[in-house]
């Protein structure tokens, strides 16, 4: 072996022993960020029946004024950014998988991506946007119709377990029930009495109206569920509760049957018209200006002005 071979040798085995490894990668960039959780986001939609594909929900999702103006204060340090949080952020839309009536636990959805851009403003201070604000306050804007409008930090009002929430929500793991925040059941079987008793993913499995229940897990594809609950019965978003079987089926695709009659028979970015599956109309297509089926248009960002799908302005930086 040559001198210059052994000195190689040796320098692998010394690496080997001490443990090294590649090198960690760079923190990811705000930019990167954006990109990142906005591609999962639309995997996301596209695994979960919320979109017809990636190509349609990335042109059916628009930058907004907040957007815009988010990325000028991280820039300029207005904002603080977390890599670390961005990146729990995109693990977790990368991660979740199409779970309960929204597809998402939604306090997880929280811990995994509040906190990736951070603000300065105090509780009371002045605001544009809710980023501004310390965690779990809002920026609220009062009698302002502009586009940008100077706001308030705001805290949310969230009632502890214990706390009075008439006129408030409760803080994660808890419900409201007579006036007062209590804490959900986290465990299957225990004893329940509403239907927000139990927490996440579990529901209460009620005998009756008023009688007590239990913690039970949601009902898979062909199991039975109850078409009647006000809340969804089954395991997963994809799925609904058809009240002809009273068993967790799959949704119909655009173009196959459904049944008029059942209200979440078809995928989520579709509407029942006529006994067939339809897609709800997107940029450009007519839509009406009230609610009902094939009325709403397509994604979360059009809005039906004078009956048609018109997609928001382009965005601006609020100063």
């Amino acid at each position: 072996m040559s001198l210059g071979l052994r000195a190689w040798a040796g320098l692998v085995f010394i690496l080997a022993a001490s443990g090294c490894s590649d090198p960690a990668p760079p923190p990811i960039s705000f930019d990167e960020y954006t990109k990142q959780v906005a591609d999962a986001e639309c995997t996301f939609a596209v695994r979960c029946s919320g979109t017809p594909d990636f190509a349609t929900c990335k042109a059916t999702t628009y930058q907004l004024d907040s957007d815009l103006t988010r990325a000028a204060y991280v820039h300029d340090g207005r904002l603080d950014f977390d890599p670390a949080q961005a990146q729990k952020c995109i693990d977790f839309w990368e991660t979740t998988n199409c779970d309960g009536e929204f597809g998402i636990d939604v306090s997880a959805w929280h811990r995994a991506c509040d906190g990736a851009v951070i603000g300065h403003a105090p509780t009371n201070g002045d605001c544009i946007i809710g980023d501004e604000c310390p965690e779990g306050d809002r920026c609220v804007h009062l009698n302002c119709q502009d586009r940008c409008c100077l706001g308030v930090c705001m805290q949310s009002g969230k009632s502890p377990v214990g706390g009075n929430c008439n006129n408030a929500s409760c803080v994660d793991g808890a419900y409201c029930s007579s006036g007062t925040c209590l804490p959900r059941a986290p465990e299957r079987g225990a004893t329940c009495h509403h239907p927000s008793e139990c927490a996440y993913p579990l529901i209460c499995e009620l005998d009756s109206p008023g009688s007590a229940g239990t913690c039970q897990p949601r009902a898979e594809e062909g199991e039975s569920c109850d078409a009647g609950l006000s809340y969804h019965p089954c395991a997963h978003n994809i799925d609904y509760c058809d009240p002809t079987s009273n068993t967790c089926v799959r949704r119909a695709a655009v173009g196959e049957a459904c049944d008029p009659t059942a209200f979440e028979g078809c995928v989520w970015y579709a509407y029942c018209d006529a006994g067939t599956c339809k897609a709800e109309p997107v940029e450009g297509e007519a839509c009406a200006p009230t609610s009902g089926p094939g009325t709403v248009c397509q994604g979360a960002y059009l809005a039906c002005t004078n009956g048609v799908c018109v997609a928001p302005p382009d965005p601006m930086v609020c100063e």
